[in-house]
This record gives C-alpha cells, structure tokens and sequence, in this order.
C-alpha cells in the first residue's frame, strides 16, 4: 500500500488565520527560500551518511544502497528505477551492474513481457536490505530527536507535495 500523506497534517495553531481558498503561496522572503533549498540541497549528503559502510562494503555507486531499499519495497525494473531516482537510464544500468557483481540482486526477463527485465534481491541482497533498513532507521530517528510524530509527517507531506507527489513502492505504515 503506498503512503501520502497531506497537507492537513500541517494543521495551523490556534489563533492562525488560514485562507484555505488562496491558491497564493506562502509569503516567503528571498533568504527563506534560499534557507529552505540549501536545506534540500544539503539533506542528500547527511543522508549519504546512513549507506557509507554499505556501498563501501560491495563498491557501490552512490545510489547502489538506494536501489537495494527501492527493490524491497516493489520498485522493481530498470525503468521503474529510472523514474523513481530520476536519473538516465546509463545511471541506472551502472548501479545495477555494480549490484549484479555484488551478488545483491539478480535480473530476469518477465514472463508476460519479455522486453521487460524484473530485477530481484538476492538473499544476501535481502540480508543487505535489512542491515541499511535498520541503519537509515536508527540515523534518520537520532537526527529526529525532540520532533513529534506530527512534526515529521507534516514535513514529509511538504516534501512530497514540493518533489510533485512523489510516491515510492509499497510502504507499509
């Protein structure tokens, strides 16, 4: 089942005044927006923090690690991959062959198509899956202290309405 969250999640406090009609954005000074992208900007790098010793461990490419979480939650074709990841298709076909050699994954052709490639995680690749599952986990619930549960759903609707509604595999809640 895929997650998405709303904008309602970001509730106003009491005593705010919402114009929920207004298709107006935000009243957001230069430096704020500046502020709010290079947080996006620099986000990606922290997070690279989380896979070091992964794509250290079977010489992946920066998005190697991604790709293996990608493909435990259903994202599960070159293609597929390409548009999640938003990156060419050489890219893509770079990271999987790093992840072929690793023996993390393995490539089949479909059964009902066979133009298409299902790609899979092996069982060392499920092991692998798990072991960055639980390292994101911790590492994105440390840099989280002292936020509620509210707070980060909230900003994550923001996020996912700002990135145009992405949507990744099948996330359990």
């Amino acid at each position: 089942m895929g997650v998405r969250l709303t904008k309602v999640l970001a509730r106003p406090q009491s005593g705010d005044t919402v114009d929920v009609e207004s298709p107006a954005g935000p009243d957001l000074s230069a430096y704020e927006i500046a502020l709010f992208c290079n947080v996006l900007g620099v986000a990606p790098l922290q997070l690279a923090k989380a896979r070091e010793a992964i794509t250290a461990r079977f010489d992946l490419g920066p998005r190697g690690a991604w790709i293996v979480g990608l493909l435990e939650v259903g994202v599960n074709s070159p293609s597929g991959l390409t548009e999640v990841l938003c990156i060419g298709r050489s890219l893509v076909t770079a990271e999987i062959n790093r992840l072929l050699q690793a023996g993390l994954i393995s490539g089949n052709q479909d059964a009902s198509d066979g133009r298409r490639t299902v790609l899979a995680l092996t069982d060392e690749g499920k092991q692998v899956s798990r072991e960055l599952r639980q390292t994101v986990n911790d590492f994105v619930t440390s840099r989280l202290a002292g936020y509620s549960r509210e707070q980060i759903l909230a900003a994550t609707a923001l996020l996912q309405d700002f990135a145009g509604g992405a949507q990744i595999g099948k996330l359990e809640e």
